[in-house]
């Protein structure tokens, strides 16, 4: 198990086309992370049925908690071995705070085929981990399959962690829950900071205009979004309000 310390982090979204500008200054300014500097990064992420953390994340309450199983693959691996090494994450923001809990879990490949996830398969995953201090609020099933290119940096003065984050796409949904709509991918990407404070490091000043104002960017949320279910937003509102 590997619980992460609190840290900062902030989100940076961009418009896709400024995708390889934005690359080659990280480059330029920055140092490729030294264990893991690129590969895809691939999610399963559960809910209850009435997407009660998409809701907290729509209705920006000041804590937040996902649950997914995440591994990890190269850019253009289109092959898994048998089995993947992936985790079961639980990540709680608390503001801008965040802090992450993670267990080791072996997956048979076959149930993550991209465009052809197994969620009955997946739906099991769930119930073999529990994490410390923690209870669901609910019952939690597989409801969305996220993946995207994820290229890793830090920042050599002030020790920041970058991630930039693009053709973020979910590649299915649960067919148990909601109509079949994909694979979508947005039209966005986005830089990850996890630091002290969060704030883009100086270092990085000449790229400032090429991103948008920092936001509190969900690729979970947005990907909903793409999935047409149009007027989700005002509906969550709806009944958090009852």
């Amino acid at each position: 198990m590997e619980i992460s310390d609190p840290t900062a982090e902030a989100k940076y979204p961009f418009a896709l086309g400024e995708t390889d500008v934005l690359l080659h200054t990280l480059r330029t300014l920055c140092i490729p992370d030294p264990m893991y500097p690129q590969g895809r990064v691939n999610s399963v992420y559960y809910d209850t049925p009435d997407r009660r953390f998409l809701g907290e994340k729509v209705n920006s309450d000041y804590l937040k908690t996902k649950v997914r199983v995440r591994w990890y693959s190269g850019i253009e691996d289109g092959n898994l071995p048998d089995t993947v090494n992936a985790y079961m994450e639980r990540k709680e923001k608390v503001g801008y705070r965040r802090k992450k809990e993670r267990k080791p879990l072996l997956i048979p490949s076959s149930i993550l085929r991209e465009r052809h996830e197994n969620y009955e398969e997946l739906a099991t995953l769930v119930e073999k981990v529990r994490f410390d201090d923690w209870l669901p609020p609910g019952h939690l099933f597989p409801m969305i399959t996220i993946r995207y290119t994820r290229y890793r940096f830090v920042d050599p003065r002030q020790r920041a962690r970058l991630s930039l984050d693009s053709r973020i796409c979910f590649s299915s949904v649960n067919p148990l829950f909601f109509p079949n709509r994909g694979p979508r991918m947005l039209r966005e990407g986005v830089l990850e900071i996890k630091s002290e404070d969060g704030n883009l490091p100086s270092a990085l000043n000449p790229i400032r205009d090429r991103l948008n104002t920092r936001d509190s960017f969900s690729k979970y949320e947005e990907c909903w979004q793409i999935h047409a279910d149009i007027n989700y937003r005002r509906e969550l509102k709806c009944q958090e309000a009852l």
